[in-house]
């Protein structure tokens, strides 16, 4: 299950249970799960790991505290929340049934994709309803394999969670990591090798 602490006391994310999971699958570095919530209230959790929520039903609405103001807007179908570790969420919630799906990456997993050009630390940019279809496609795509029971495999799910992690490194980490471009091409006869 997905962790957090909250007032000091370490727990789920959520206290319903995921009706859909990958953690039987032991996918490395990234944990995907689907819940159905009604009347949720976040107290200002601070997750453990990375993490985003995708939105996945119709509008809802849902309020949240800033600077001891309150705010109110629709959560719309594949918007997203990201927040990193260690990181407080804003007191909120939402007061209709709605269908919400997470995506956990472990801290570790930026180190594995980004090899030599990962930061020594990694932190994303804590936002709110991120419209971006790129987010959106790649967690649909996890969505979708974990209802059909991971059928995929590991590899497939964890090139996956590798293309995500790049992109959030690319566009959504306070400080992107520079990615450096490959100039060369590989040999003529290595690449007859690699292609046969």
């Amino acid at each position: 299950r997905i962790g957090a602490v909250e007032n000091g006391q370490s727990l789920t994310a959520f206290a319903t249970a995921p009706y859909v999971s990958s953690a039987g699958s032991q996918w490395d570095g990234i944990l995907c799960e689907q819940y159905r919530l009604s009347d949720y209230a976040n107290a200002g959790k601070t997750y453990l790991n990375h993490h985003l929520c995708i939105h996945m039903a119709g509008p809802t609405p849902a309020y949240w505290y800033e600077n001891g103001r309150k705010h109110n807007a629709f959560l719309k179908p594949g918007g997203a929340h990201l927040a990193s570790a260690g990181s407080p969420t804003p007191v909120g919630g939402c007061e209709q049934t709605f269908e919400l799906f997470v995506i956990e990456l472990g801290r570790g997993i930026f180190t594995r994709v980004l090899q030599e050009d990962a930061p020594s630390s990694v932190a994303l940019r804590d936002q709110t309803s991120v419209r971006d279809p790129q987010i959106f496609s790649l967690g649909a795509a996890l969505q979708m394999e974990i209802s059909a029971g991971c059928p995929s495999g590991r590899l497939y799910a964890e090139l996956l969670g590798a293309s995500l992690t790049a992109y959030l490194a690319r566009h959504y980490c306070t400080g992107p990591a520079k990615f450096r471009e490959l100039n060369g091409a590989m040999a003529g006869n290595r690449l007859r090798r690699t292609i046969e």
